[in-house]
């Protein structure tokens, strides 16, 4: 069964290593210039941190989630529907039962296994016929999950940076070769080493072949002939 979002979403990919997310995300802010972001984290704690290092490379940049008194979530969220917030990291609390018309982006940050919390993440973007945008931030410990959730959702995979080859399902990864492996593959194939040191011995070969050869010396006749016996030993013959 499959769980379609919006029509006009678009589901986006950027794999990169786990301690890159940050300047991955602070990229992707200042490259897509959202109108109004909403940024997905897994827990209370990641959330608060991601807030506290963006606010100090982007401006306007405020947190929400379910440990915050509900005065304070109601301030926070009228502030970002009224657009005085224009990113906002939240937990799963903002994915569900909240409607904010100025969402243009939607980032990732760490990816969930549940694909109905997925589709309510993404879900917050291209509301009401707008476009949107879901960009998910997919590390080499997410492949296995990413997959399952297109499939769900019956979206193809769409790299903004794909992976290398070396990880990842055949659906999910990028072809490309890596440059180590591309170096690899420029040295000289194996065996032409080997091959090289057979051609240096068959020349060497070769000649001494070429070089005349000595006569080899004839044998001295005088040793080859049985030693003679003296006739007279001084023995007595036998009776």
């Amino acid at each position: 069964v499959t769980k379609k979002g919006p029509d006009k979403l678009k589901h986006l990919q950027y794999f990169c290593d786990f301690r890159e997310k940050v300047d991955v995300l602070e990229k992707l802010i200042k490259d897509k210039k959202p109108g109004q972001s909403m940024i997905f984290c897994a827990s209370r704690i990641e959330c608060e941190k991601l807030q506290r290092e963006l606010s100090k490379r982007i401006r306007s940049v405020d947190y929400l989630h379910g440990g915050l008194n509900q005065n304070l979530r109601t301030t926070i969220s009228q502030k970002y529907d009224k657009g005085k917030i224009q990113h906002l990291v939240v937990t799963d609390v903002a994915g569900r039962g909240l409607d904010y018309k100025g969402i243009t982006h939607v980032f990732i940050y760490t990816l969930t296994k549940d694909v109905d919390s997925y589709v309510h993440r993404s879900g917050r973007t291209a509301r009401s016929n707008r476009e949107g945008e879901c960009i998910t931030l997919i590390t080499s410990r997410d492949f296995r999950t990413l997959e399952l959730l297109l499939k769900r959702v019956d979206k193809p995979v769409n790299w903004i940076k794909a992976p290398p080859s070396q990880g990842g399902s055949s659906s999910t990864r990028n072809h490309q070769e890596s440059p180590q492996r591309q170096q690899r593959e420029r040295k000289d194939p194996p065996g032409l080493k080997v091959t090289e040191k057979k051609k240096e011995s068959t020349k060497a070969d070769s000649a001494k072949e070429d070089r005349p050869q000595k006569p080899k010396p004839k044998p001295n006749p005088s040793l080859l002939k049985p030693p003679e016996f003296k006739a007279n030993l001084g023995l007595k013959p036998k009776s």
